[in-house]
């Protein structure tokens, strides 16, 4: 909403909103989204009693699941309360699957299984996979045929 309008309308007030929705469609929707999300350092992820802060340097895979969304890092594991789509856009890490992100500064090899899928072996010897979906845009990244 870009405001709120009650009868009777007055005509400065209907000129400044239209003014203002004029300015909005203006932006791209990139802008608009890129201009609210400032990029994080850290994931807070929720321990026993406490929350504590992963930098995103020792973070190898993020996945969804039962319990919520995992943070797997190089020394410790997390949950947090961020989804995914939130850490995609706020990170540098890549989906890779539905379910899955990855650090990219953190991937040692790319192995590639039955159907037309693969994996993605990080340095501390973790392994998320890679849908056909996803498959593209990771080769892309590490620039492979």
């Amino acid at each position: 909403a870009i405001d709120y309008l009650l009868k009777p309308v007055e005509p400065a007030r209907l000129q400044r909103t239209r003014g203002r929705l004029k300015q909005f469609r203006a932006e791209p929707p990139a802008a608009r989204v890129l201009a609210v999300a400032t990029p994080l350092r850290q994931i807070p992820c929720m321990g026993h009693n406490r929350v504590f802060l992963l930098p995103l340097d020792e973070v190898e895979i993020i996945h969804s699941a039962a319990t919520g969304v995992q943070v797997i890092g190089s020394q410790q594991i997390g949950v947090t309360e961020l989804s995914l789509k939130i850490l995609e856009t706020r990170t540098p890490f890549l989906r890779c699957h539905r379910q899955y992100l990855v650090n990219p500064d953190r991937i040692a090899e790319l192995l590639f299984t039955d159907a037309g899928c693969a994996e993605i072996r990080t340095r501390g010897g973790k392994v998320a996979p890679v849908s056909r979906r996803h498959l593209r845009e990771i080769k892309d990244y590490l620039a492979l045929p």
